[in-house]
């Protein structure tokens, strides 16, 4: 596909631009910009609004993504929310739908899945480093290194809290890090087996930036984002196990030990020194009984509940518990949904229970409660797509576009139950991501020359 030079150029900045900016707050305006130039961008011209349109037309995601929006049309019929629905798939779905568009036409204007991914790394560097210079300054100034274990956020000694300034919250940041997480893993896990390169990096830059990417969690004090990396990790090992056909078989199981072996190391070490989690399960047990401890219902308010020894509960395992439970008690009453918005989940605990309620802090009981179970049921129909069309091109080629193909939306499905990330910027990074992923694995073809330096399989 032949484009000029200056429009290629200012394409890709637009691009990198957009995926920096996406996470980092009081940039909505430009963001929104910026989807409008890129959009432009790209659909003046015309080889890509052809391929764009066949890959749009003619594959399983794009089609599953298009009946769920006809479902999501079809509650306007019956949801009493007529008005903020309408507002709310004007704000959430369709600029999550563009941001896909957005994604596919930059794979497909690109001459090969490497170019792509070489933006998207370049995109993840660049808000790393800028995320951790605002810690190191933040610590610099108090001259001390802040407690990272047991606490919310990391604390230094004046009880003053080390937060990003770049993201407003761990959220964000965990978001943005398990993305580059996962790049960068399948990026050392396709090196380290000798197969071929996606990135132009060398090995030290993407051996720095996968660190990054983990150290960016620890400084947030996201024990969840740490949880979701180590989540990759073990589906990785199971890829490596079941797609790495040309390492003998017991090479794979050692890889694949030694990353399990990692695992449990670093899981054993947090078990013992953040007390959290010898909470945890208890907490859950008592989240999992949402109309017994309504705490959940309306924070600060209501007391929570104490443990049998008298000690505090650990809210966010006994809240998380309690806002997936409460959304599976509405989807019974309500198995069609109530419709597409944000505020779903909190007319339906307000109607139940009063108070101020808050969304869930979980994806997976917003989407249930708003689009009932045929609307979660699609969605999770468009992550199983993508993800067996990564596992196609795993089988002809083990690589970083095939293992962040799986990756991808496994960790995103997952990640959702416990997370609600399923709305804002970050379903649009998302989306975005998505979107250039999957034309990658339609539209590239993976059977290309390999590196020099590199044998093929």
């Amino acid at each position: 596909m032949k484009i000029a030079q200056p429009r290629l150029l200012a394409t890709d900045l637009c691009f990198v631009t957009l995926f920096s900016i996406l996470s980092i707050p009081g940039t909505i305006a430009l963001r929104y910009w910026l989807i409008a130039l890129l959009l432009a961008l790209l659909l003046t011209q015309q080889p890509v609004r052809t391929a764009l349109g066949g890959l749009l037309r003619d594959t399983p995601v794009p089609r599953l993504l298009g009946l769920l929006s006809a479902w999501l049309l079809i509650q306007l019929l019956f949801t009493p929310y007529t008005m903020e629905v309408l507002r709310e798939l004007k704000s959430q779905w369709l600029t999550a739908m563009i941001a896909f568009v957005l994604g596919t036409g930059m794979a497909l204007l690109r001459p090969n899945a490497r170019s792509v991914f070489n933006l998207v790394f370049a995109a993840s560097a660049v808000t790393l480093i800028v995320l951790h210079a605002d810690y190191l300054w933040q610590i610099a100034a108090h001259r001390e290194w802040p407690d990272l274990i047991g606490t919310t956020y990391p604390r230094f000694s004046n009880d003053t809290y080390l937060t990003s300034r770049v993201m407003t919250s761990k959220v964000q940041v965990a978001f943005f890090a398990i993305l580059a997480f996962t790049v960068t893993l399948a990026e050392l896990l396709a090196r380290a087996l000798r197969y071929r390169r996606t990135l132009s990096a060398p090995t030290v830059a993407v051996t720095a930036i996968w660190l990054l990417s983990i150290s960016a969690n620890l400084l947030a004090g996201a024990r969840n984002g740490l949880l979701g990396e180590t989540l990759t990790l073990v589906a990785a090992a199971v890829l490596v196990l079941c797609f790495a056909r040309h390492i003998a078989l017991a090479w794979r199981l050692l890889l694949a030990l030694v990353m399990l072996g990692s695992i449990v190391g670093g899981a054993t070490m947090l078990d013992q020194h953040d007390p959290r989690w010898d909470r945890a399960v208890e907490s859950v047990r008592y989240g999992m009984q949402p109309d017994r401890y309504i705490a959940w219902t309306n924070q600060n308010e209501i007391p929570y509940p104490k443990l049998p020894d008298g000690s505090n509960i650990e809210v966010s395992a006994f809240e998380r518990t309690a806002f997936i439970f409460a959304g599976l008690q509405f989807s019974l009453e309500h198995p069609l949904g109530i419709g597409y918005t944000r505020q779903a989940f909190m007319h339906l605990v307000k109607e139940r229970y009063g108070g101020r309620p808050r969304h869930a802090h979980s994806g997976f009981a917003e989407y249930l409660v708003g689009t009932g179970w045929p609307g979660l049921a699609l969605w999770y129909a468009v992550l199983i797509a993508a993800i067996v069309a990564a596992c196609r091109w795993l089988n002809r080629h083990f690589d970083t576009v095939g293992l962040v193909g799986v990756l991808l939306p496994l960790g995103f499905g997952g990640r959702m139950i416990t997370e609600n990330i399923t709305r804002d910027h970050m379903l649009l990074l998302f989306m975005l991501s998505l979107g250039l992923v999957y034309a990658c694995l339609k539209a590239h073809d993976p059977d290309t020359p390999p590196h020099p330096h590199h044998p093929p399989r």
